[in-house]
């Protein structure tokens, strides 16, 4: 973190002054309006000071003001023209031409043409082979320029993981060589049995020259006056230390329309174009390392995971992701609890059936395509895929319970209660404090988090009676334990006794009305936990803070795709 009050020495200014400008009369240094400015001598004398900086370390200074201040494009090369007029000649790229040759570079951008009607594939610009006429709608399509209405880019991210694993070349060694193993403790990603699985299965020779990602993706909408959102695509790398794979979020895809992607067409060119990323070359330890790259595991929201997976969405019968529960529809679909409890999903069975689509295109065990994911190296189609804890635990389930809670408080209670919530002194480290419950409909999910943890507890105990207010207990302490940074199998155990609880006590508290998917999703969360290690390893957090940094690229809506692919190359 750089201290703001430096900023001269942030940007490599130097901020000691040179000779001349010490001769400098008052009334240019310190005007004391502007007719003293204006009528100094040193106004309309040539400056003849010395430039103490090199042309590129000009060049870096200016670009890094650029992207810390967040200047399109068109702002950035009218400075650089601006830097160049002090001189007799050009020391900088004038042109927005030479600029993209320098810093946007498309040798790893892979633009791909679809219907802007019904979204069907037409092919890679470029290729050759791009159809200028749909041949499923007959609609006649602009391929002579990717505008932003009919295609969508992929970027090989292969730079940009060699980057990160030789950023954090000492990590890397300490996670393939070096690291220990404890059966009993849950600490990070490679103490779940997945993560153990899938590093077993790899060949002798590539046990220790692998790295792994987490996959998401989600729209995020842009403009306030147009219905378009973007897609993007984003992978987390696991073998770099834990705040820095949270916050260096590899974007290698993007997806701008007002319709949603078709994934069956998205997520099959980028999954052909991360299979044919055969190795990596990074410098590890100064040793040259061959690394294959393999994606894991897939953290995204429901809608986003049944698109991804193939099967049925979570208002569908069959539409949990982990188990075949059948659902039971009362007006909307319900998840209770089933004795006996239904049959998991496997990736085999899952597999045969998708392989067998062609041939027998019926929608069973609720798979409705299928997924592309099925080509993905390495992947298990149900293990792959993570309850996300952000969107099922924070803005669903404490949502929904707060929402019961307060149902039949009047309005002088629920002031009462923002008022005891001011008064509770929470940690002091927490980034977002929440407001009070009369605000909850603004609140981020930081605030649930907030809530459920610290205020919860004592702010409810008023209000609730004993039987609920101890159910609501069961849930809290076992989000308590699935959120530690160091989890014990024994009370990773205890949190799935008591979600179990939960769960059980559901109904005959709040009726069957009230067992919505993402109550059911409790049943599956611990397993999740075993598999892949705490819920911070795999959150959507990480990504949604992302989306912030992608938007802010986008400074107007024509061409979104190039603005951000130029974004992500400079940032490289």
């Amino acid at each position: 973190m750089v201290d703001n009050d430096d900023e001269d020495h942030f940007y490599g200014f130097s901020a000691q002054q040179n000779d001349d400008s010490e001769n400098m009369s008052s009334s240019f240094r310190n005007p004391k309006n502007l007719s003293d400015f204006l009528n100094s001598p040193e106004f309309s004398q040539p400056i003849n000071g010395r430039v103490d900086k090199t042309g590129g370390e000009l060049y870096l200074m200016i670009l890094k003001f650029c992207l810390t201040n967040n200047l399109p494009i068109s702002t950035i090369t009218n400075l650089f023209k601006l830097i160049n007029s002090f001189f007799e000649s050009p020391i900088l790229p004038n042109s927005k031409y030479f600029f993209d040759k320098i810093l946007n570079p498309q040798t790893d951008v892979e633009f791909h043409g679809v219907c802007p009607d019904c979204l069907s594939y037409l092919g890679e610009f470029g290729s050759g082979q791009l159809k200028d006429k749909c041949d499923l709608c007959e609609a006649e399509v602009d391929v002579q320029k990717s505008c932003n209405d009919n295609f969508f880019a992929l970027i090989n991210p292969s730079t940009q993981i060699k980057h990160l694993l030789e950023t954090y070349g000492d990590h890397y060694n300490y996670v393939m060589n070096e690291r220990t193993e404890n059966d009993s403790i849950i600490e990070d990603v490679y103490d779940g049995n997945s993560y153990r699985t899938f590093r077993e299965n790899l060949p002798e020779e590539s046990k220790n020259k692998y790295v792994t990602m987490v996959f998401n993706t989600d729209g995020a909408p842009k403009f306030k006056s147009s219905n378009k959102s973007i897609w993007p695509i984003y992978l987390m790398v696991n073998e770099i230390p834990r705040q820095d794979r949270l916050n260096k979020i590899i974007c290698c895809g993007l997806w701008f329309h007002q319709k949603k992607p078709d994934m069956c067409v998205y997520l099959q060119k980028f999954v052909d174009m991360f299979n044919r990323i055969e190795h990596i070359t990074c410098l590890i330890k100064w040793q040259n390392v061959l690394i294959k790259p393999y994606i894991v595991s897939c953290c995204v929201d429901a809608p986003a995971r049944a698109a991804v997976q193939g099967v049925m969405q979570f208002n569908g019968y069959y539409g949990c992701n982990w188990c075949l529960h059948p659902g039971v529809s009362d007006g909307a679909m319900r998840y209770p609890v089933l004795d006996p409890v239904p049959a998991e999903r496997t990736h085999e069975d899952t597999l045969n059936v998708m392989l067998n689509f062609v041939n027998n295109p019926k929608n069973e065990m609720g798979i409705k395509y299928p997924s592309p994911f099925i080509c993905l190296t390495g992947f298990n189609m149900i293990e792959g895929f993570l309850p996300d804890y952000m969107h099922f635990a924070l803005e669903g389930i404490a949502s929904q319970m707060l929402d019961y809670f307060v149902s039949n408080l009047t309005d002088h209670d629920i002031e009462i209660i923002d008022s005891r919530m001011e008064k509770i002194a929470v940690p002091k480290h927490l980034k977002r404090f929440s407001r009070g419950i009369s605000e909850r409909h603004l609140w981020k999910a930081r605030e649930w988090e907030n809530f459920v943890l610290y205020y919860s507890i004592p702010v409810l105990k008023t209000i609730l009676k004993d039987d609920k207010y101890y159910h609501w207990l069961l849930f809290v302490e076992g989000l308590y334990i699935i959120l530690q940074d160091k989890i014990d199998i024994g009370e990773l155990n205890k949190a799935h006794r008591l979600f179990n609880s939960f769960l059980a006590d559901m109904t005959r508290n709040y009726g069957p009305h009230a067992m919505k998917y993402n109550i059911h999703l409790l049943s599956h969360v611990c397993k999740s936990v075993f598999n892949w290690g705490p819920v911070w390893t795999n959150s959507t957090f990480c990504f949604e803070s992302a989306n912030r940094y992608i938007l802010n690229a986008i400074k107007t809506a024509t061409g979104a795709g190039h603005q951000v692919v130029r974004y992500i190359n400079i940032m490289e």
